[in-house]
Formats: structure tokens, sequence, C-alpha cells
């Protein structure tokens, strides 16, 4: 539980952080306009995180010593809904997208 009390803090402090996303730019933006910037948040994370894209690791609370490791991506694990992530010391990991930042994207396929 002290996990998702804290993943809740961390979405509190960044909601009070963001100005000027709602029409007033002052102050916190209401509960659907933040809701609103989370969901369009994930969709360009996911749209970015892609196999073979470099990715590296953030936002882990119960396993935060792989933050900013970096990685590869593998696959998406469909049962899970997370990414497999071929870490630098060979381990693999399956982590959520939202807990990935793209480095670098893969080359294009010629």
């Amino acid at each position: 539980i002290s996990g998702l009390v804290q993943k809740d803090r961390i979405l509190r402090d960044q909601k009070k952080g963001f100005k000027g996303f709602h029409a007033g730019g002052d102050g916190e933006p209401d509960d659907h306009e933040w809701g609103q910037y989370v969901v369009l948040r994930r969709l360009a994370i996911e749209v970015a995180v892609q196999p073979h894209a470099v990715v590296r690791i953030q936002g882990l609370v119960s396993a935060h010593e792989l933050n900013g490791t970096q990685g590869v991506c593998q696959h998406l694990d469909t049962g899970s809904g997370r990414w497999a992530v071929l870490l630098e010391n060979g381990d693999v990991k399956l982590l959520k997208a939202d807990n990935l930042l793209v480095c670098a994207s893969p080359a294009p396929e010629l």
C-alpha cells in the first residue's frame, strides 16, 4: 500500500506543479483537465515505445534501484500489458510504458 500512497503523492505533486494547461493559466487544473492531460501523455508514451527502442527506466517505486537504467524494448507482453525490456546487465523486466522514457527510436526498416 505504501507504493500506492507514494504514486498518489507523486501524481498530486505533478498536478500542483503543472501550470498553464487549463484556460485560466494559473493555479491547478481541475480534475477533468488533468485527466485529459494524463490520457494524452499516456498515448504519447505508448506510441513512442516500440520494439527495439532504447529506453531509460523512470518512476518505479518498489524497484527504485532500476530508475535511470537503460534498456532495449523487446516486445509488448499482451497478458500483462507491459513491455519486456532487456536491461544493460542482461536481465529482462516487464515494465509499464509509463515507466519508460524513449531515448532513441529504432531505425526505420528499408
